[in-house]
């Protein structure tokens, strides 16, 4: 009976300890050793990942969850693997001791191959290949976006005295448009998981679908003021693509707002900008909603629903979202297939 009281869950316990010794010599010249163990557990894991894949590692976002990944004990998450189209960041080869985890013998770089109108996954295929192969576990990440069309805006946000490039797009032929970006990369890598996985199955006539493979994705959870609806939209369609794969895929899809860092000055103001307007939002939501207003200009402030929503999901550092992805990935528990910004907040903060 007392077996049914238990449910029997693997879980890798790391325990940091400290042994004291004492020895005491009597009068009697008897010698006695006293032994203290100090110990203390520092993580506990339901489960581990041999080698995480992130698709855009060596962007903003993706190069948070590298960094935070591959920090983490190697019994937790053996290797972490990036595929980008710039392969290793500029910065891994400056002296400087933030970077020194770029070159860390648990991470890799490796070049991704996608064009406006081709998406060579061979580089990703093989590396899933090889860990289906072994048997591994594995998860997979794509942190690939563009909140304009004009990719520019990255530079403005890394330095804020460049030209703001916010209004309309390149207007040449190296012009992505959301739908490439935003939803096709993401397509791609799912139905490249797909093939590996179906193949294996076919090769070796292992039917079992139990093992789904994590696929993190990075949405949004609205569009911000002054980006066009086709944002939101290539993000919404990327994510239905990935919930119609659940016989192959355990979705975990993040709805970030506002996502901000040091490394991006720029975004530090906006973030404090967002933030005060936020603590201010719910008062002036109920006042509106009193005064006396014409019906017209009632209309036109519903209209800039978008607003509302920005106001209402807090601003979030990007390590915190990196931090909800790990805790998400090795700390197991029950959590929906879609986290909102209240969402991630809460599991980058509950820790392993």
């Amino acid at each position: 009976m007392e077996k049914d009281l238990y449910k029997y869950t693997p879980i890798t316990l790391l325990i940091s300890y400290r042994i004291n010794t004492y020895i005491y010599i009597l009068r009697n010249n008897r010698i006695y050793i006293y032994i203290y163990i100090e110990y203390k557990i520092i993580m506990a894991a339901n489960n581990t990942i041999s080698k995480l894949f992130v698709v855009g590692g060596s962007g903003f976002v993706g190069r948070a969850i590298c960094e935070r990944a591959v920090k983490m004990p190697k019994e937790i998450i053996g290797t972490v693997q990036s595929f980008s189209r710039r392969g290793v960041p500029e910065s891994a080869t400056m002296e400087n001791s933030n970077n020194i985890w770029l070159n860390n013998e648990r991470m890799e770089w490796t070049a991704l191959s996608v064009t406006k109108d081709n998406h060579d996954n061979s580089n990703l295929k093989t590396a899933i290949e090889e860990s289906v192969a072994k048997g591994e576990k594995f998860a997979v990440l794509c942190s690939v976006g563009a909140l304009f069309e004009n990719e520019k805006y990255k530079s403005f946000l890394e330095k804020p005295e460049n030209l703001s490039p916010f209004a309309g797009n390149n207007n040449n032929n190296n012009t992505t448009t959301y739908d490439q970006i935003n939803r096709d990369v993401c397509i791609s890598i799912v139905d490249t998981v797909e093939t590996c996985i179906l193949e294996n199955n076919s090769n070796e006539n292992n039917k079992n679908n139990n093992n789904r493979v994590p696929f993190v994705f990075i949405s949004a959870f609205t569009t911000p003021p002054g980006v066009s609806q086709n944002y939101i939209n290539s993000k919404r369609e990327a994510e239905e693509y990935i919930m119609e794969k659940q016989h192959i895929l355990e979705p975990i899809i993040l709805r970030p707002g506002f996502l901000y860092d040091e490394s991006r000055p720029a975004s530090m103001g906006i973030a404090a900008a967002l933030k005060t307007a936020s603590s201010t939002s719910t008062f002036l939501d109920t006042f509106i909603k009193q005064s006396p207003l014409p019906n017209p200009i009632m209309k036109e402030i519903n209209n800039i629903h978008n607003v509302k929503d920005m106001l209402q999901a807090p601003p979030l550092r990007v390590t915190e979202v990196a931090d909800c992805i790990l805790t998400t990935l090795i700390g197991g528990g029950n959590h929906s297939s879609i986290l909102y910004p209240k969402d991630i907040l809460q599991l980058s903060k509950s820790g392993l």
